[in-house]
């Protein structure tokens, strides 16, 4: 969270709760005025539950927006809201068929299996522990990583108004703060300073204290000390645990020469404030009023509850027989000669401002003592309270936004064109008046309006971009652009998608805002009061009426970015062209407190793990290709230079350089932080990754040369040209490509007659190119090599052909078998090895393309296939956790398990174009087509799960009820936090045996058990001692071993009934079971129960390289010194 959104936090709760107790504390006055209540009892009752209702109020209100609580308060877009909105239409990460099982309890693990030459048995076997503890509220925020890049960037230009309003707002809560912090500690000097003098105090005399232990019996209040001391004018309480009365030692020589009286008084009156708590309750409010200072209502609210505590004591000594003119006059006595005691003590002496109040309430004969509230003026005050707290709330909770209907007008395509919006006739009329709030009135859901703010007011000129994207997209629209008008005002007619259009469900809506001499920032159509869905009209879409919107805010630019580049021989490179591909927000960074807001200070110097972090964050980011057509760009000149200026400060950013006869080069670039090139490591687990060369905002780089692949795409039968065939590669330099995304400038589509041309790939081996027809035509995707050995020499051109073979179309629809209900998501073809047929297609088809093959909004799909028996495999990605948590993985797999490889210990199928693993999906179906066939009809229900319940009982046999780390109740989650008595297994397939274990950190429990479907069938878990084990890794030199993770040996896990799995790592969430050893190379495994084995691999990158245990067996309790274990890396 920014400086900026903070002081907006803290001032919007200050309003809240100088509103609503202004609101409270009138709404008291008025009834005990109306109400002409002089029960000091039960006024003191009502004021009390005043003051709790004033605290708990903001509280509730808060709670109720965090919970969706509809309120009465007019709905508005806040940044919280935006930014919601924004991760709530966020991109999914489809996990990639060719990968390992992305759930388990280790790192995914790929196999390069384009040749096929090894079994997955020799690589880690893929694991059917989950890799993520995190909770499905979380997962879609973590999983949606170019959402949460969005939200740290949004940092680099925070909206806030950075106007004079704003500054006072930052005063307003600087001064909060320290006055607050201020008047703390006043009250605790007083506290230490009372703390002092009790250590200079003497215990009263005998008499006195026997007195005083007889009235509190009478009281039915534990008796307090009482004390003597010379440091303090008048008697009082304190202490909240050991409650002490103070007698002033020249009240306790007059009392002592005179009749006992005068002190029976003090003494009650002291007694009844400890019996009513009054202490506690005056330690509370002064608490309050440090915090709330600056309301004055408050203040007088404490006067009131001090006041008629004051005046139930007062008839609490009356009541116990004191003489009233005597009493009073002692009143008056003290109040002359001392001050009213301090926050953390109560005593008998008050104000002056009070004092003539309460001699006259002393004096007046015949009034009724008021000593207590009766019952049900207790929960009389109680329930109007709790009404007052949830009334106050509920008027400033916002309302939910309603269903609206469809647009007025009808969404035709914007033009892509520069020129400013024509001012409208309202526009013209508020031509002279700054155009600083938007209207409420309800927004089409096809058009987007706002206003555009700077430092200075209305931006004109400046330029705003949309667009509808998605990740794994091979034809992504260029932006609409629109520019604002004088008054900083814009139109923007948002196009529908063609229905046509694969994934559309899967698409999210982006803007971008730009002006000179500001930072450009990176939005959404919620931020201007527009529907993020599409309209009901529009494919397979729900959208919720817009609601109203702000001024939008830009930021002055940050540091702009200034490069040189240069070709291999040094000469300057003319009209290339640079683009931003992704940006993000430098991240870690302290926040130096409320003083950044008016200074400037030099960046931090970054540590190498920031770096790494930082840049691995940027790199392998989910880039939407339409942004880089937004943000800022620039063209080198003459001299090979060019600047990229409206950046944010302090980001790192991921430029895109073109030109022809060149390769194309993302260069990586911060504008704050370093003045030096820097060569920034892989992240750990990512040794395929090369690293990566951080450049500094003034920079010169080289850029290697190109060559042009150039060729032609036929019908392998008729040999006629295919056009709208999509050619793009899937290596570059012997880097393997799995995923389009981020390479669209190595992509390209056929003319009409079927010719191609890339250009910008680098020279050199290790090139290749995939190819797939177009969506309207089964045919089968080929590969071919698009380099030599010997290199390719800049100026050469390459030409690669390629033939198509048509297939056959497979369709079906993807479906809740019970209730009909589509699924969307995507859909991968896998076929078992049929080497004679492949022979036939011309080419390499055994290649994988990842985002192709999506269902509609209705779950319809359709994908080429060969006849031959293969699968369809359905996968709804990192979408729908919560609708999908009743589902199992794999289902279906009961249909192929006759083609399942014959070594059982891995869940895996020889398929191609790569190896299929049914954990990967939540459905799959056999698919074996026949050559004479057209269409092979596949449909793909999916149903729930039984639940499986399972008890967890206590080592004395009894249920427990304390919160337990649980494993196996969703295979998605792995260890989850939950309740015993609501542990279920959720997902569990109808002929699947699941492990599920219960751990009890606190108080070291173990247990586990083995649960199956079965008609009567009852699981329990019984608790018992856990043990652990701790050792030490070192090398065949016995030098510790570094750089090495520890996991659970998951053949043997899944091999027998036996093997266990151990406790996830404290605090951990990603890969929660794997255990990094430290420096010295020492380990430590919790949670292993002595009715289990346990077995162990040690693991470099995503290579196993040796064992630590093998089927170890633990005692209950038991704390097993393995020593140094041996780990020969040499030998893997």
């Amino acid at each position: 969270m920014s400086v900026s959104i903070w002081i907006e936090s803290v001032w919007q709760i200050g309003m809240l709760y100088a509103v609503q107790s202004t609101i409270l504390i009138l709404g008291v006055m008025a009834v005990a005025r109306l109400g002409r209540m002089r029960d000091a009892a039960v006024l003191s009752m009502i004021y009390r539950f005043t003051m709790v209702a004033v605290v708990v109020s903001p509280i509730v209100t808060v709670g109720m927006k965090q919970a969706e609580i509809d309120g009465w308060w007019p709905a508005t877009a806040s940044l919280k809201a935006s930014a919601e909105a924004s991760v709530s239409y966020s991109t999914p990460v489809i996990p990639m068929p060719n990968d390992f099982a992305s759930t388990g309890d280790v790192r995914p693990q790929g196999i390069g299996n384009d040749l096929m030459l090894n079994k997955p048995v020799v690589l880690a076997a893929a694991d059917s522990l989950p890799v993520s503890d995190v909770p499905p509220s979380e997962l879609a925020h973590a999983e949606a990583a170019v959402e949460t890049k969005a939200s740290e960037t949004s940092d680099a230009g925070a909206r806030s108004n950075p106007g004079a309003f704003f500054v006072c707002k930052t005063i307003a809560v600087a001064a909060w703060l320290v006055v607050s912090l201020a008047l703390l500690i006043r009250h605790g000097r007083a506290f230490l300073a009372l703390r002092r003098s009790l250590k200079r105090s003497v215990p009263a005399s005998s008499e006195i204290q026997a007195l005083c232990d007889q009235m509190a019996s009478n009281l039915q209040v534990n008796s307090p000390q009482v004390v003597c001391s010379p440091y303090f004018e008048s008697p009082f309480l304190s202490g909240v645990w050991s409650p002490v009365i103070h007698l002033c030692s020249d009240d306790v020589g007059m009392m002592e020469a005179s009749d006992d009286g005068e002190v029976r008084d003090v003494l009650a009156h002291e007694l009844a404030h400890l019996k009513r708590h009054d202490l506690i309750v005056r330690m509370v409010n002064h608490a309050v009023l440090s915090l709330l200072f600056f309301q004055p209502l408050l203040w007088r609210l404490v006067d009131w509850i001090e006041g008629t505590a004051e005046d139930v004591c007062d008839d609490f000594v009356l009541e116990l027989g004191a003489a009233r003119q005597s009493y009073a006059s002692r009143l008056v006595d003290l109040a002359e000669r001392c001050d009213f005691p301090l926050g953390s003590a109560v005593g008998i002496a008050s104000g002056n401002s009070t004092l003539q109040h309460r001699v006259q309430r002393i004096m007046e004969d015949g009034r009724r003592l008021s000593m207590r509230a009766g019952t049900t003026a207790v929960l009389s005050a109680a329930t109007i309270s709790t009404a007052a707290i949830l009334v106050a709330g509920l008027m400033f909770t916002p309302t939910t936004i309603t269903a609206g209907g469809p647009p007025t007008e009808s969404s035709t395509p914007q033009p892509e064109s520069d020129v400013s919006l024509p001012p409208t006739s309202d526009d013209q009329a508020e031509t002279d008046l700054p155009a600083v709030a938007e209207s409420t009135a309800k927004v089409p859901l096809g058009i987007i309006r706002g206003t555009i703010l700077g430092s200075n007011g209305p931006l004109s000129n400046a330029n705003v971009y949309w667009w509808r994207s998605r990740a794994y997209d091979d034809n992504p629209m260029k932006p609409v652009q629109v520019t604002t008008d004088a008054n900083g005002k814009f139109e923007l007619k948002r196009t529908a998608p063609d229905p046509g259009q694969v994934g559309i469900w899967d698409m999210r809506e982006d803007m971008v805002v730009r002006a000179e001499g500001h930072a450009f920032e990176r939005t959404n159509p919620r931020k201007f009061g527009a529907a993020i869905s599409m309209d009901p009209d529009w494919p397979g879409m729900k959208s919720p009426p817009p609601a109203p919107t702000e001024p939008f805010y830009l930021m002055p630019q940050g540091p702009t970015v200034a490069g040189r580049l240069v070709d291999i021989e040094g000469q300057p490179i003319d009209d290339a062209r640079v683009r931003i591909r992704w940006f993000s927000k430098r991240r870690g960074r302290q926040q130096s407190g409320l003083l950044d807001l008016f200074i400037t200070r030099e960046p931090e110097s970054d540590t190498e793990e920031d770096l790494i972090r930082d840049v691995h964050s940027l790199v392998n980011s989910i880039e939407h290709v339409p942004l880089r057509d937004a943000l800022p760009m620039a063209t080198t000149n003459a001299e090979g230079r060019f600047e990229l200026r409206e950046l944010p400060a302090d980001c790192f950013f991921e430029l895109l350089v073109e030109h022809k006869g060149f390769e194309s080069t993302t260069l990586v670039v911060r504008n704050d932080g370093g003045e030096e090139v820097v060569t920034v490591p892989r992240k750990k687990g990512f040794d395929q990754n090369p690293p990566t060369k951080l450049y500094p905002r003034k920079f010169e780089a080289v850029i290697g040369p190109s060559s042009i692949v150039m060729g032609t795409v036929t019908d392998a039968d008729t040999g006629l040209p295919i056009s709208g065939a999509v050619v793009k590669t899937n290596f570059v330099n012997n880097q393997r490509l799995t995923s389009t995304r981020e390479r669209q400038h190595w992509m390209t589509r056929t003319n009409a007659q079927g010719k191609f041309q890339i250009d910008g790939l680098p020279a050199g081996d290790g090139n290749r190119l995939i190819v797939h027809g177009p969506r309207d035509e089964p045919y089968i995707s080929v590969t071919s090599v698009a380099s030599e050995s010997t290199g390719m020499p800049k100026g050469r051109t390459y030409q690669v052909d390629f033939q198509l073979k048509r297939g056959l179309w497979a369709e079906g629809k993807v479906f809740e078998a019970e209730t009909d209900e589509p699924f969307q998501g995507t859909i991968t073809y896998y076929w078992f090895r049929n080497r004679d047929l492949e022979n036939t297609y011309p080419g390499k088809i055994r290649a994988y393309i990842d985002g192709q093959n999506y269902t509609d909004a209705d779950g319809n799909y359709r994908v080429p296939v060969l006849p031959t028996a293969g699968v369809i495999a359905f996968s709804t990605g990192n979408r729908d956790h919560a609708r999908m948590n009743s589902y199992s993985r794999g289902y279906g797999e009961i249909e192929i398990a006759k083609y399942r490889s014959p070594d059982g210990s891995f869940p895996y199928y020889d398929t191609a174009p790569s190896y299929l693993h049914p954990t990967n999906y939540n459905r799959l179906a056999l698919v074996d087509p026949k050559s004479d066939e057209q269409v092979a009809k596949v449909d793909l229900p999916l149903s729930k799960a039984k639940p499986i319940t399972v008890t967890i009982l206590n080592p004395d046999g009894n249920p427990a009820t304390q919160e337990l780390e649980l494993y196996g109740g969703n295979e998605r989650w792995g260890w989850q936090d939950k309740q015993p008595q609501d542990f279920v297994v959720e997902d569990l397939l109808p002929n699947e045996r699941r492990k599920v274990f219960a751990f009890d950190r606190s108080r070291g429990l173990i247990g586990g058990t083995i649960v199956e479907h079965g008609e009567g069938k009852r699981f329990e878990i019984q608790l018992s001692a856990a043990g652990r084990a701790h050792g030490r890794l070192v090398d065949a030199d016995g030098e510790p071993l570094s750089g090495v993770e520890m996991m659970i040996e998951h053949g043997d896990f899944r091999r027998d009934d036996e093997t266990a799995t151990w406790a996830r790592v404290e605090g951990k969430r990603y890969m929660p079971s794997e255990i990094v050893p430290d420096d010295e190379g020492r380990f430590e495994v919790l949670g292993l129960s002595p009715e289990w084995k346990y077995s162990a691999r040690v693991s470099r990158g995503n290579r196993m390289i040796g064992r630590v245990f093998r089927s170890l067996v633990i005692k209950p309790g038991e704390d097993r010194d393995l020593g140094d274990i041996v780990i020969d890396a040499s030998q893997d």
